[in-house]
């Protein structure tokens, strides 16, 4: 009988532990941060954050620059909507956490020039794939300007031939 209860309790112990163990997995999986994977996003995340101190910023500059390189893979292989989010990117980097940066760079000289190290090989691998997608976005612009300046254009060859009938049909009349 003894046996018997025994068992019976250490078969509810175990039962309640693996439940408990269950639930904290699953809480754990709730509670954690989500993963930024837009521009938008990590607007939402950083655009107004007070960072405590230079290991925060560099953690939250970590996230921001793996969604730069994401995006710049995206953009590179021809994804119109990466390429449209690099710009932006890089507009929000520069004037987020570009302005925060030179804060914490006078707090944290050391960890600060650590961090740049790791990031400038990381830039400079991807800078020809950047140059690349500056360039045809260049070309791009310059195609849809002369296709405008090419329709205004005609336009203009259409009204300068308009007006060379009206002079020609008021000196027919004249004469």
């Amino acid at each position: 009988m003894k046996n018997t209860l025994i068992i019976i309790i250490v078969t509810i112990l175990l039962s309640a532990i693996g439940s408990c163990g269950t639930k904290m997995t699953e809480i754990s999986k709730t509670k954690s941060p989500k993963k930024i994977e837009t521009v938008r996003d990590l607007k939402e995340k950083y655009s107004n954050k007070k960072f405590k101190d230079c290991d925060e910023f560099l953690a939250a500059a970590d996230e921001a620059y793996a969604l730069y390189f994401e995006i710049i893979e995206k953009a590179v292989i021809g994804d119109k909507k990466a390429k449209k989010e690099l710009a932006e990117i890089e507009n929000f980097l520069e004037k987020s956490f570009g302005v925060k940066g030179q804060i914490f760079k006078k707090e944290c000289p050391e960890k600060f020039a650590k961090w740049e190290e790791k990031y400038a090989a990381k830039l400079a691998e991807v800078m020809p794939q950047l140059e690349k997608l500056y360039n045809e976005q260049l070309e791009d612009d310059n195609d849809d300007t002369n296709e405008s300046l090419g329709d205004s254009d005609e336009d203009l060859d259409k009204l300068i031939d308009d007006d060379e009938y009206e002079i020609d049909d008021a000196l027919r009349e004249l004469y």
